[in-house]
């Protein structure tokens, strides 16, 4: 997996939209952005 890009904001955006999002995840970390992963399938 890579990181491809962050959308630094998106999960407070989407909590305006569904408050029951939380705002704290595991170990404590704040949940506001959304990075974007790649994994790419190697077909051959």
């Amino acid at each position: 997996m890579r990181l491809i890009a962050v959308d630094p904001g998106a999960v407070d955006r989407a909590r305006r939209r569904k408050p029951t999002i939380p705002t704290v995840g595991a170990y404590g970390i704040e949940l506001r952005d959304e990075p974007h992963l790649e994994h790419r399938l190697d077909v051959r």
